[in-house]
């Protein structure tokens, strides 16, 4: 099928044939990790050879994030966060590293926190605030002083203290009070 799909969709370029697997991957939406079937090997490689360009390619990064779980892409992706990287890749390994949703995944996303801009932190709590399991992470994190519970905005501490799941709630009075 992504063969086929990338055959007709961008055959004259990699660029092309990645915009093309990144729409399939869009049409199928899988975020159990399935969608990793639609992505052969060779393509699959030459998506982290763009991923590490110096200029990286925002396609193959949102590819890598919707395509796998492995350890190294997590890494890939992560070094796209750095201060170095302009926002319009910082973003796109943000979200693709929310879309892994691995542990991993989440580590790395807290793992350069204090050099983030604010609407890339702005970014990374939106995220991880449509996980329960996330937040509950990241609010140990911020009892755990890894992440400066100042860079937390009172609009979003009110949204963990009122929220719907008990233990989130729990843990945000234990955090805030």
């Amino acid at each position: 099928l992504t063969a086929l799909f990338v055959e007709r969709a961008g055959k004259t370029s990699a660029s092309g044939q990645l915009r093309a697997v990144d729409i399939l991957l869009d049409a199928v939406d899988d975020r159990s990790g399935q969608s990793k079937q639609y992505i052969t090997s060779e393509l699959l490689e030459q998506t982290r050879q763009r991923v590490q360009q110096e200029t990286p390619d925002v396609t193959a990064i949102r590819i890598l994030g919707k395509s796998s779980r492995d350890h190294q892409d997590v890494t890939l992706i992560a070094n796209n966060l750095s201060p170095q990287q302009s926002p319009a890749i910082q973003l796109p390994a943000a979200k693709a590293l929310f879309n892994m949703g691995t542990d991993t995944a989440f580590n790395a996303l807290l793992d350069k926190w204090d050099s983030y801009p604010p609407n890339l932190r702005r970014h990374v709590l939106d995220s991880i605030g449509q996980r329960p399991d996330w937040t509950l992470k990241l609010l140990e994190s911020i009892e755990a002083e890894k992440v400066v519970i100042s860079q937390i905005s009172v609009h979003r501490r009110a949204q963990w203290l009122s929220h719907q799941e008990e233990k989130i709630r729990s843990k945000a009075e234990d955090v805030f009070s």
